[in-house]
């Protein structure tokens, strides 16, 4: 009688976490699944229920003991040790979450998710061949995996494999979150002769890689005229580049293209107007003549914010930034976007109030001496000005910044400071000692 007594108060239990979940109360559904492993210590599924809760929870610690015990109990199901591997990650406790991943791969060997997943394990460890090897896996199992192609571009572009990686560059066009409201009018161009003809190139991509891949607008030869389609931001910026005849902004009504129109996007013109290669040579292809004459005190822009999803963790946290406070002689100018809201940072900087594009941030950088910049558009105008660049770079650096530690074949006015064992405070230290090594004389010892 009691053995069904328990097995009941389980049952509900579980039925009201399903219900709890369907509410999105969450909180609750983890509630009740920590009671039902209470009566049921023994039934791995609920343990690993109760780890998946938690993961959603943004409780990668507790969701961790969780799933270990759920994989105590059942070491050959797959599903906890799926998301073990993701609160290993969350913890940033790599090498477990590689080995885990390791292990669901010869698991579920013919999984294509299995497969990408570890690839993207592999690129985050520091393996970049071994990543390639698990998405071409994933693409052999699953041909028209766009996520895990558009994650092979990005490996590939990342060690400078510039012709392979922009030819699976392609495949983010086939991705929901590329897709446009409506398809451009026109045929694709794939850099034939225009021959007269109006070509619509469209930066369909952020502000910062609209800046990247400018520098191939004026390589187009020969159409009768050039549309450009861009976020208001660029709009000025792009207008001033030789070869563009207009621009429009995204949700402007798009000019007729006449029967022989050709449209591209613009990161598209990579590929077919110069192999992929990255044209460092072309550099600067943004100017703006510098007003403020150079004084005995060098003048640093900073951004310290990006627009980026959180769980990219491309800025550091304000409080690691309080260092180069102590930088002493130094005038630090503001270059961030963001709302007026943005705490300020300990150098008493705010993001800027009256500068809305990139072509007034422009003509700032063209008055400082170094600009400081996450990985954000104010780092790709910098180094599309040629200005002495230091970009901080997160824990998965983008594939833009890592082809060389020193430098970036996109921008070689550019100083990666990468993430490493300790953490964005390593980065900020790297950047502190640098700063007063070339504008205070040599660091104290």
């Amino acid at each position: 009688m009691a053995d069904k007594a328990v097995a009941d108060r389980t049952i509900e239990g579980l039925t009201r976490a399903g219900a709890a979940m369907a509410a999105g109360e969450i909180d609750q559904a983890a509630a009740h699944l920590q009671a039902a492993a209470q009566l049921c210590p023994d039934e791995p599924m609920i343990w690993a229920l109760l780890g998946e809760v938690l993961l959603l929870l943004d409780r990668p610690q507790d969701g961790l003991g969780a799933l270990d015990r759920a994989l105590a109990l059942a070491p050959e199901d797959p599903r906890p040790r799926f998301h073990r591997a993701r609160a290993f990650e969350r913890l940033d406790r790599l090498a477990e979450a590689l080995a885990d991943q390791e292990a669901l791969a010869i698991l579920c060997a013919n999984k294509a998710e299995v497969w990408h997943n570890l690839g993207l394990l592999r690129r985050a460890g520091g393996d970049p061949s071994g990543a390639e090897a698990a998405f071409g896996r994933a693409l052999a199992l699953e041909p028209s995996r766009a996520e895990s192609a558009l994650a092979l571009a990005h490996s590939l572009l990342g060690r400078a494999a510039w012709a392979e990686g922009f030819a699976h560059y392609e495949a983010r066009l086939s991705l929901p979150g590329w897709q446009r409201p409506a398809p451009l009018p026109g045929r694709r161009w794939r850099g034939e002769d225009p021959a007269g003809r109006t070509l619509l190139v469209s930066a369909e991509q952020g502000l910062g890689d609209g800046v990247q891949f400018l520098r191939y607008l004026p390589l187009i030869k020969g159409a009768g005229k050039v549309i450009v389609e861009c976020h208001p931001p660029l709009r000025r910026l792009i207008a001033a580049q030789p070869g563009v005849d207009a621009t429009i902004a995204f949700g402007e009504a798009i000019p007729d293209l006449g029967a022989e129109g050709l449209t591209i996007p613009l990161a598209s013109l990579a590929l077919p107007l110069a192999g992929g290669a990255p044209l460092g040579e072309r550099i600067p292809y943004v100017s703006k003549p510098r007003l403020r004459p150079q004084g005995d005190r060098p003048r640093i822009g900073l951004a310290w914010r990006s627009s980026d999803r959180a769980e990219l963790r491309r800025d550091p946290p304000l409080a690691a930034l309080a260092a180069l406070a102590a930088i002493p002689a130094v005038d630090w100018v503001s270059l961030q976007f963001a709302p007026t809201d943005y705490p300020a940072l300990p150098l008493d900087l705010r993001p800027m109030a009256s500068v809305d594009d990139l072509d007034d941030t422009a003509a700032l950088i063209a008055d400082l001496d170094l600009v400081i910049s996450v990985d954000t558009a104010v780092a790709h105008l910098a180094g599309a000005m040629g200005k002495p660049l230091w970009v901080l770079l997160g824990p998965r650096a983008d594939w833009r910044w890592t082809a060389s530690a020193q430098s970036s074949p996109w921008y070689p006015s550019c100083v990666p400071f990468f993430h490493g064992a300790e953490g964005w405070p390593g980065v900020i230290a790297a950047v502190s000692e640098r700063l007063k090594a070339a504008f205070n004389g040599p660091p104290a010892r």
